[in-house]
């Protein structure tokens, strides 16, 4: 389990920016040449002037890796998340299935970072993910408590600087290394943090939490117990086996079984046996990325391939000025963006109908409804990155799959 730290304190683990340092080394260069590192942030100012403690809770949960069209709730029959199902069947009025959504890049740092600085649109090319506030700067101005979850241990990093972290009030790190290949230093560390989290909506109020989770990132089958009865999905890998083409089922069926054990289980352990019982609460849930599962001979992500920004997006809510106003999915005939998350993160903080955020529409605003534009960064940097061509839609805008491709 992850421990608490105050973001002042010396515990928090700096080493762990070496994934973010690979994934920008190529862009360091101009990072400094506009000095982009040391710019501050606006100071966000809300409409209001009479901000009062607020009674609900907001969650964004981060998961990792997590691919769309794999989840039984987007593939009926494919039962890897039979639990998410019967959520979605027994509690209709309070969980809500967006499909299949497109995330805004192929990697971890750039969706990140473009989710919690409020990107509306890529490149980036005004450097607003360093000039923006943050999603915790704009809880923090309408009076909310702010946590960070972050069990990769991936921050500080260039975009969330420690400045950032803190005007953050608390932070939880993991006290594990989640690339080792062994199941019981860190197999249940989501699910630990999901019972953390239970706890802390049920007893207080006016919380923002941000939770990044460990979920499927790569090795699949350390992430689930091997050999047990959570094989479901079989034939599969053993846990210190090599990803290769010639592995493909293996390795499918090794990430069909960690979905069921991770996503389920997290989902089971956050909502309970009776989710209204977590009041005036909304969580939004969604990935940073997708898989790509050697559908083009090439597997897992941040190579760009269409089939690594197939995430899930879901709203569960309680809070009764949410469901009145939250634009539901059967009156949205398109797929949504990754960037349709923040301006609705923004309206909810802010009680604000009224949020226009460009492109990217909030779901919980009156403005006119706007179809997003589908592309994401498949190369390079959110400021300065190779855009993608427009994904293939079908008539109404939704997300063509090229499905002959896929092993289920």
């Amino acid at each position: 389990m992850g421990y608490i730290i105050d973001p002042r304190g010396e515990n928090l683990r700096q080493d762990s920016m070496t994934y973010s340092v690979k994934v920008l080394t190529g862009t360091f260069k101009s990072m400094e040449d506009y000095n982009l590192y040391s710019k501050q942030r606006e100071t966000f100012i809300p409409k209001k002037t009479d901000i009062v403690p607020p009674k609900n809770n907001l969650v964004l949960i981060l998961d990792e890796s997590i691919r769309g069209d794999y989840l039984s709730i987007n593939s009926p029959g494919l039962n890897t998340t039979p639990l998410l199902e019967k959520y979605l069947r027994d509690y209709p009025k309070n969980i809500f299935n967006y499909g299949l959504t497109l995330s805004t890049a192929t990697n971890t740092f750039l969706s990140g970072c473009a989710i919690l600085t409020g990107l509306d649109h890529i490149p980036d090319e005004e450097f607003r993910v360093f000039s923006a506030p943050t999603l915790f700067d704009i809880a923090k101005a309408n009076g909310y408590k702010t946590v960070m979850l972050a069990l990769q241990a991936s921050y500080p990093d260039f975009v969330i600087r420690q400045a950032d972290l803190d005007r953050i009030d608390t932070i939880y790190v993991s006290d594990k290394d989640f690339m080792l290949f062994d199941n019981e230093k860190n197999i249940d560390s989501d699910l630990d943090e999901a019972d953390i989290l239970h706890k802390r909506l049920k007893e207080e109020s006016g919380l923002f939490v941000f939770l990044y989770k460990i979920g499927l990132h790569s090795p699949y089958q350390i992430r689930y117990p091997v050999n047990s009865e959570n094989d479901i999905f079989t034939p599969s890998l053993g846990v210190k086996e090599q990803f290769s083409p010639s592995k493909r089922r293996e390795i499918i069926n090794s990430y069909k079984n960690a979905l069921h054990y991770n996503v389920d289980g997290f989902f089971k352990r956050l909502l309970g046996d009776n989710p209204e019982e977590l009041k005036d609460c909304t969580i939004i849930y969604t990935s940073d990325h997708a898989e790509s599962l050697f559908e083009r001979g090439v597997g897992l992500h941040s190579t760009g391939i269409f089939e690594q920004t197939i995430v899930p997006f879901l709203i569960f809510s309680t809070d009764s000025w949410v469901l009145e106003n939250l634009k539901h999915p059967d009156e949205i005939p398109f797929t949504l963006h990754h960037m349709n998350i923040a301006p609705t993160i923004q309206s909810i903080l802010c009680r604000d109908l009224e949020h226009s955020s460009g492109d990217y529409s909030s779901l919980v605003s009156k403005e006119n409804f706007k179809q997003p534009p589908l592309v994401y960064i498949s190369k390079g940097a959110v400021w300065e990155g190779e855009i993608s061509s427009p994904v293939s839609v079908d008539e109404n805008g939704k997300m063509i799959l090229p499905v002959e491709k896929y092993m289920y």
